[in-house]
């Protein structure tokens, strides 16, 4: 567990002193406290210790490209079980403006180890090609997707997403739609269609609402799944935000969800530094006989330079 963090803070820092023309970099450490089960089918509640450490920088090539990376990791430590749950991310992208189109090309890879269930670990690495047309009050952007899988139904994975951003008024509506595949060996196992919404508002104070729902069908299994996802985040005051968030799915008439709330607030703010307390919790349920089938509470401090 500790040379995962250690290697986690390496990676960050070596990332921001390598070049000193960055022109950003950001280095976020958020460490917790909190209480609650991870499955309260066979586990008893307990305290837990949890972190999340990440950075990112944007280095210029020339006068129209930004060459970005970024890095993040977030694990948690059940005492009562004697076990963790991890999870990271890196990504690697180049971006090239050309008028008003902007072109990029990324590599993206995630992995999940979580030692409290009998999964093995997961994990892929996802290669993106997008463009971007920017105007006044529109813009629209169109990216494919190539995905290499392991540990996962599938190992393959293409997809593609067509998305639109617009101002109305004091408002930014950002419609989505993407289609994508699942294939194993060679062979179709999944696909999914979903629409998206994405809703940004701001009147006295930042107001954000993403909605979507997405539509898969297993074609080994015949599952025909329905997912419905929400995010909301505001800001009333300087120093206090909140954020709320809601994913369900709905599966041969059955379903389950989570939904995860935080307060944020803000103790130091400067231009190079920002410092903040936060209380959070989460809820996983299911319709059938289990109920709540976990929940947790946490509170700890945001560190961002």
């Amino acid at each position: 567990m500790k040379k995962v963090f250690h290697a986690a803070f390496l990676y960050c820092f070596i990332l921001m002193s390598i070049a000193p023309e960055l022109m950003h970099a950001e280095l976020l450490v958020k460490p917790s406290v909190g209480y609650g089960t991870p499955d309260q089918q066979t586990l008893s509640p307990g305290w837990y210790y949890g972190g999340q450490a990440g950075c990112s920088s944007d280095s210029p090539l020339g006068q129209n490209g930004l060459f970005s990376l970024a890095a993040s990791l977030n694990a948690l430590w059940w005492g009562s079980a004697g076990s963790y749950s991890a999870s990271g991310q890196g990504s690697a992208e180049l971006s090239l403006g050309q008028g008003t189109a902007v072109y990029r090309a990324g590599i993206y890879g995630a992995f999940t180890d979580d030692r409290l269930s009998s999964a093995n670990p997961s994990g892929n690495v996802r290669l993106r090609l997008s463009d971007t047309i920017n105007n006044p009050n529109i813009s629209f952007q169109l990216s494919a997707d190539i995905l290499a899988a392991f540990g996962e139904p599938y190992d393959m994975g293409y997809s593609t997403e067509l998305s639109a951003s617009f101002l109305w008024g004091e408002v930014v509506i950002k419609p989505l739609v993407q289609v994508s595949v699942a294939t194993f060996e060679q062979s179709l196992v999944s696909w999914s269609f979903g629409p998206e919404l994405g809703l940004a508002w701001y009147p006295a104070f930042p107001v954000s609402l993403d909605l979507s729902f997405i539509y898969q069908e297993d074609l080994k299994t015949a599952v025909k799944t329905l997912q419905f996802l929400t995010e909301l985040v505001l800001q009333p005051l300087p120093r206090l935000g909140f954020s709320l968030s809601h994913g369900a799915q709905w599966r041969n008439w059955q379903y389950t969800g989570d939904a995860a709330g935080e307060v944020r607030i803000n103790l130091i703010s400067t231009g190079s530094f920002q410092n903040w307390f936060f209380v959070s919790g989460s809820v996983g349920y299911d319709s059938g006989s289990v109920g709540v089938s976990d929940w947790k509470v946490a509170t700890g401090l945001g560190f961002q330079l």
